[in-house]
C-alpha cells in the first residue's frame, strides 16, 4: 500500500495458516493525510467507519483484528459513559 502514516497505539494481531503458508497480521491505529490510496496486493480499497464492519465479508485473518477495533470502540463509549455520570 502506498501511504503515509503516523502509526499510533496497538489494536491486536492473528495468525491463520497452517505450516509454512501462515499469514500474521499486526494492526496499529495511524493517522494519514493522504486522500488517495494505491495498491498493488488488493483489488479495492475503501476507508469504512466501524458501524459498516458488518457490510462485508472479511478473511478468516481479519476477524480478529476486527474484533479487537469493536471491543476497543466499546472500551471508549464505556469509559464516555461513565464520565457522563
Amino acid at each position: 500500500m502506498d501511504l503515509d502514516v503516523t502509526v499510533e497505539e496497538y489494536i491486536g494481531e492473528s495468525v491463520s495458516g497452517e505450516g509454512n503458508k501462515q499469514i500474521r497480521l499486526v494492526a496499529y491505529a495511524a493517522r494519514s493525510e493522504q486522500e488517495t490510496i494505491t495498491s498493488k496486493d488488493h483489488d479495492q480499497l475503501k476507508w469504512i467507519s466501524i458501524y459498516e464492519f458488518g457490510d462485508y465479508n472479511f478473511a478468516p485473518a481479519d476477524i480478529p483484528i476486527i474484533e479487537a477495533l469493536l471491543m476497543k470502540r466499546i472500551a471508549i463509549v464505556e469509559q464516555l459513559a461513565e464520565s457522563l455520570k
